[in-house]
């Protein structure tokens, strides 16, 4: 979700079912999901970061609906979580870095860390031509951070 639709951590964390109409195959980034001494949702970011993300013919659609048929229940203030421990808590932000980088490593991928996820998504599109409004309403960010990327990757 982060390298495929520039989804951030926590909105990843924060998304709820309430979120995915897998019937109309889009999400809706609303929340993200915060730890103030206990667990909360809580507006996105940025008003830029409000958006649907399309799942028309994307493997996270499959996905989606597999993880639903072995979901386990669990919530946060009502809202029934999408992405919870084998347990039904929510997962922590630096435990879901700590196994990322344990993944990138087994895999022997370059070094990374997962909120870099996103700007390789971004950086991709637009070395391949993808116009810079889009690619920000894509990942939820301003045109002008998105036109702040390095030169060499704007075509």
């Amino acid at each position: 979700m982060a390298l495929g639709f520039g989804l951030r951590q926590g909105e990843i964390l924060g998304t709820i079912w309430g979120d995915v109409d897998l019937d109309e195959e889009r999400l809706d980034v609303r929340h993200q999901l915060q730890r103030s001494g206990r667990w909360q949702l809580v507006p996105t970011k940025t008003r830029n970061s409000l958006r649907t993300v399309v799942l028309i013919g994307n493997p996270a659609l499959t996905a989606l609906r597999a993880h639903k048929t072995g979901w386990t229940r669990g919530t946060i203030a009502g809202l029934e979580k999408l992405f919870l421990t084998a347990a039904g808590a929510p997962i922590d932000a630096h435990n879901l870095a700590k196994v990322f980088k344990r993944t990138v490593t087994r895999l022997d991928l370059p070094p990374i860390v997962f909120y870099e996820l996103t700007a390789i998504l971004t950086t991709g599109n637009l070395h391949a031509g993808v116009p810079s409004n889009q690619v920000a309403d894509m990942i939820g960010d301003s045109l002008a951070m998105v036109e702040a990327y390095p030169p060499v990757v704007h075509r």
